[in-house]
């Protein structure tokens, strides 16, 4: 860390997320909770451990997104050895983008603690598992229609480029060992390594080289002859 980036990074306290955090398979639905709006994970226990509500609220240092979510946007605005970074459901065709709230009074709403968005931009049908203040819950077919939207808190994170570098660097290569850029990694990375283009060329390879050798054989019989 550089002297002029030292307090910005000891400012946040030491929540560290620097390996996958799968939730629960009951977080993978659309909810809409008494308050009526539609949230994606509206649940701490869908979140890691540490998440805490609020604007000025991180992981630190953070690396790797939960599985099921994704980087929706980051920057290094102010210090450029500081990334900070916010990871964002994605749901089938439910891809979240970073939430702007900024007009918005985040002392008195609760709409502060949402930093993830998604608007509808084609009429479709979600499954949502709906609650009441009482606790009863079921699941109906909502249509969304353009114009409607869902939520969510979303995963914020800080890191150093020397967090990379060092406590990241390992962790960061096992979840996607396609991608070879430093930095957050998405959680839902499935990623399948070299091997099989290697497997699918030997395959296609091995087969013409002994095509090629039987057709060489066949030909010196039939001078021979």
């Amino acid at each position: 860390s550089t002297s002029a980036s030292q307090p910005v990074i000891t400012s946040f306290p030491v929540i560290p997320l620097t390996t996958t955090f799968t939730p629960p398979a009951d977080c993978s639905g659309f909810y809409e909770p008494s308050f009526t709006v539609g949230v994606v994970d509206p649940y701490t226990t869908c979140l890691p451990s540490g998440f805490v509500l609020g604007t000025t609220n991180y992981f630190s240092p953070g690396l790797i997104c939960p599985v099921g979510y994704s980087t929706a946007c980051h920057d290094t605005a102010g210090v450029s050895s500081i990334t900070t970074v916010n990871c964002c459901p994605v749901r089938g065709d439910v891809s979240m983008s970073c939430g702007d709230f900024r007009n918005l009074d985040h002392t008195n709403s609760f709409w502060g603690t949402f930093f993830c968005t998604w608007y509808c931009s084609a009429s479709t049908s979600l499954l949502m598992t709906l609650s009441s203040s009482s606790g009863v819950t079921s699941t109906v077919e909502v249509a969304y229609t353009p114009g409607m939207g869902l939520n969510a808190y979303g995963v914020r994170m800080v890191y150093e480029s020397t967090d990379v570098s060092t406590t990241g660097a390992s962790t960061t290569a096992t979840q996607s060992s396609t991608s070879s850029s430093s930095g957050p990694t998405g959680g839902s990375s499935s990623g399948s390594g070299g091997t099989s283009g290697g497997t699918i060329a030997a395959a296609v390879v091995v087969p013409v080289v002994v095509l090629l050798a039987l057709l060489g054989a066949f030909l010196w019989w039939r001078r021979r002859r």
